[in-house]
Parts: C-alpha cells; sequence; structure tokens
C-alpha cells in the first residue's frame, strides 16, 4: 500500500506539501485509490496510522523529522513527488512504473531542513 498527503477529498487532488497538516491522504493498492480524512494533529501520529493500515511507501513533498524517523524505525519507505504539482493519481502511476526515486538520507535531511526552517522559523547548522 501506497499512501500521499493530498490537497483536497477529491480522487483528481494534487499532493500537499503539507505531511502532518494534510487535511486527506490518498491509499494506492496498485488497483484503487481511496482518500480518507487526516484526523491527526502531527507527522507522527499520521506515520503511526498510516502504519497501522499497512502503509509502505509514503509520496512526499516535505516532511518534518519525527516523523522521517517513526517512518524510518517501521521499514516505511519515502519517495519524492517532486517540486511541481502532480495529482496523486499520476504520482502513484509513476510511483507504479518505478519513476519516483525513494530518497537518501542527504535527500531527505535537505527536505527536513527546508521544512523546519519554513515551518517551525529555524534550521539546522
Amino acid at each position: 500500500m501506497v499512501a500521499a498527503p493530498i490537497t483536497s477529498n477529491k480522487i483528481d487532488s494534487s499532493i500537499s506539501p503539507l505531511f502532518g497538516k494534510a487535511k486527506y491522504f490518498a491509499f494506492w493498492d496498485g488497483d484503487k485509490l481511496k482518500v480518507q480524512e487526516n484526523r491527526f494533529k502531527s507527522g507522527s501520529e499520521v506515520i503511526e496510522w498510516l502504519y497501522l493500515n499497512g502503509v509502505k511507501n509514503i509520496i512526499i513533498k516535505e516532511i518534518g523529522s519525527s516523523p522521517y524517523v517513526m517512518a524510518k524505525e517501521a521499514g516505511i519507505k519515502l519517495f519524492f513527488a517532486g517540486d511541481s504539482r502532480i495529482e496523486a493519481i499520476d504520482a502513484f502511476m509513476k510511483f507504479d512504473k518505478n519513476e519516483l526515486k525513494e530518497l537518501t538520507k542527504d535527500e531527505i535531511s535537505n527536505i527536513i531542513k527546508h521544512h523546519e526552517h519554513k515551518h517551525h522559523g529555524f534550521s539546522y547548522k
């Protein structure tokens, strides 16, 4: 199962730059896309929810350090949706075709730095 934060509850929603505070998540099982409301307040809670729902891969634009650590410990892989707007279904199709890159530790580190600075007003040196 693959999941991604999305901008609305519509099937044609784009991948959200938010992760823990995204209002909805899309789930893809390789055949069917379903959308669920995110009722959680933090990225760490979202990771737990996704893990308990059998998610093994997540497509993201941004993520914070705590949810990243939890995803790594849970064996969940993170894939980058890219900087441009992309609809969830298109991102899932790219995932199925192995066209999305699994994020390396260095790439994740850069995403976290950007996220922390943008959302929390500080960055790591």
